[in-house]
């Protein structure tokens, strides 16, 4: 009997953990990551030091946007690539948006900021279906032979969908786009994935 309760405990534990990772964002590989419905493909092309330099400038803008009064820092996310801060998210105001493309621009080591944030909000259903999009992108990307090895980062506001990261060179970055654009639920795909020879 004990040991049945226990299984149920740990059943129970694992569906809190995943539904929190779900909400959170902790798990690039498979589920959705930062403020929206955003996504990790698995590997990355970027060598470790220039990972770690763009994870240190994240940080960085992150904690800066925390600290922040009326910046909605856990709305905001935060990607960058090769020291370009890709800001998405929704925020109440054209001055709260522009107040934290300002603070991500400040920070050490951040080369140039693309403030993708949007003023507004969204339905519970409109996120909904922005992460069910996003997992569509993501798994697209993944099955595709050439495009599947790249380090590209998916999040997807309104149907509107950003890809970000690094690939070797445009024709990649071009596939990429496309395979993003074929997937239904897609109303506009913004490609910012850089080309790094």
């Amino acid at each position: 009997m004990r040991g049945k309760k226990n299984q149920v405990i740990f059943g129970w534990s694992i569906v809190v953990l995943l539904a929190v990772v779900l909400s959170s964002g902790c798990a690039p590989l498979v589920f959705g990551a930062g403020a929206g419905a955003g996504y990790k493909v698995h590997r990355d092309d970027r060598t470790a030091g220039q990972q770690l330099d763009d994870a240190t400038v994240a940080s960085r803008v992150k904690f800066r946007l925390a600290g922040e009064r009326g910046v909605p820092a856990r709305r905001i996310d935060v990607d960058v690539v090769e020291g370009v801060v890709h800001l998405s998210g929704f925020v109440a105001s054209e001055e709260i948006r522009q107040r934290a493309g300002a603070i991500a621009a400040e920070v050490d080591g951040a080369r140039e900021v693309r403030n993708n944030l949007q003023v507004g909000t969204r339905t519970w259903r409109e996120a909904l279906a922005d992460r069910r999009t996003g997992a569509q992108v993501k798994l697209a990307l993944l099955e595709d032979e050439e495009v599947k090895a790249l380090g590209l980062d998916v999040d997807v506001y309104q149907g509107v969908v950003f890809l970000n990261g690094v690939v070797a060179d445009s024709a990649l970055k071009s596939r990429a786009g496309d395979i993003a654009a074929g997937i239904e639920g897609v109303r506009e795909v913004r490609n910012q994935i850089m080309v790094n020879p």
